[in-house]
């Protein structure tokens, strides 16, 4: 019943940063007297007058269509990014007496995908009415060029055809069954406490290990009518792999430390021949340290983080007209409503949305109340 085909493309500039970058600026000292009345000044940044800004080239391609008189409206949105020229601090070694130096990036990334909504009124009667409305994106990002990648700060960080988002690390064997110490492989597929870190072409072990770019993204709402009677409800949900709480417990307090464990570390080694998929508890910094300082930049520290999530719940009455009249008011409503009511998920220990095991944990809140017009 309706159909509209549209496209676009364009390029923009954005000069993302603060102004006067390209200067070097001064600071006085704070720490160090004066000489005379006069402050000493420290040099804030390096000075690099060749930065401009940076540059997207897009393009996207819309479909909109129209079945059963409007009834079902879908929109379809492809869309294509091309970034290069990015304004970043680019990490420098620490001799140069900064860390990092304001300028263009060198390299240029693609991101890409497809948005879809649909939106279907499934029942219009008089007295009953029922919407739904879908949303699903697919999106993908890919590093396209680099110069010089490999002799560069960030070689250990991107490859060339992969996401920007790529986790680099240990691949994580598991516990070793007589010492129970974490195993990694090697780059020639042997088992070791202390991996190499570096690529296996410069004789490292640092693999690809994960992907932190979802897979998709969506929800779906629905809206439910009857008479004075109103539901409505939001499902989230996303399919992605991101770090997990051991992650967030290896990084902090190892287990063993003077600190809160979950009761998820019962599953450890605890004499020779034991299974478990964690490794001995230590208190200090013993054999099992490092390589407990290993396993955050290992396989282990990453899974599943999907989840579909109720969202947003809400239910409402409103009185009649008539009977609103009678005890002489214009209108009156009564309504509960809800957050995050509940979780469907394989994230152990912690919300997927935190990826964080030491993060305030998300709100279910639940909303009584009333308004009356008079």
């Amino acid at each position: 019943s309706y159909g509209k085909l549209s496209g676009s493309y364009g390029t923009t500039g954005t000069d993302a940063t603060l102004p006067y970058q390209y200067q070097q600026l001064f600071s006085a000292s704070s720490n160090i007297p004066g000489f005379q009345g006069v402050r000493p000044l420290n040099v804030q940044n390096l000075f690099n007058p060749d930065y401009g800004w940076d540059t997207k080239k897009s393009w996207n391609i819309g479909l909109d269509l129209g079945f059963v008189n409007d009834r079902i409206l879908m929109n379809v949105n492809f869309y294509r990014d091309r970034i290069g020229d990015q304004l970043v601090n680019y990490t420098l070694p620490s001799q140069t007496g900064f860390t990092a130096v304001l300028r263009n990036f060198d390299a240029r990334v693609q991101n890409q995908g497809v948005e879809v909504s649909i939106t279907s009124k499934n029942i219009t009667g008089k007295a009953f009415s029922w919407t739904t409305t879908l949303n699903f994106s697919a999106n993908r990002n890919q590093l396209l060029a680099f110069p010089g990648l490999q002799q560069s700060s960030y070689g250990l960080r991107y490859t060339i055809g992969k996401s920007v988002n790529i986790v680099k690390g240990f691949q994580l064997k598991g516990v070793n069954a007589q010492d129970g110490i974490f195993d990694f492989y090697t780059s020639k597929g042997t088992a070791t406490h202390d991996p190499v870190y570096g690529l296996p072409s410069q004789g490292g072990d640092i693999v690809d290990i994960g992907n932190l770019d979802p897979k998709f993204i969506g929800g779906l709402a629905n809206t439910l009518s009857y008479k004075g009677v109103s539901l409505s409800f939001l499902f989230q949900f996303q399919h992605q792999q991101q770090g997990n709480y051991l992650k967030s417990l290896y990084s902090g307090n190892m287990p063993g430390g003077f600190s809160n464990q979950p009761t998820a570390i019962d599953d450890r080694w605890r004499k020779p021949g034991d299974g478990g998929s964690l490794q001995r508890l230590t208190a200090g910094y013993g054999a099992a340290y490092l390589p407990g300082y290993y396993f955050t930049m290992s396989s282990g520290a990453y899974s599943s983080g999907s989840y579909i999530r109720l969202r947003t719940a809400a239910l409402s009455y409103r009185l009649p007209a008539r009977f609103c009249q009678k005890i002489h008011i214009a209108d009156a409503k009564f309504f509960v409503s809800g957050q995050n009511l509940f979780l469907i998920t394989g994230y152990k220990v912690g919300d997927p949305e935190l990826a964080s095991l030491f993060s305030f944990p998300i709100q279910r809140t639940v909303a009584f109340g009333t308004t009356i017009n008079l």
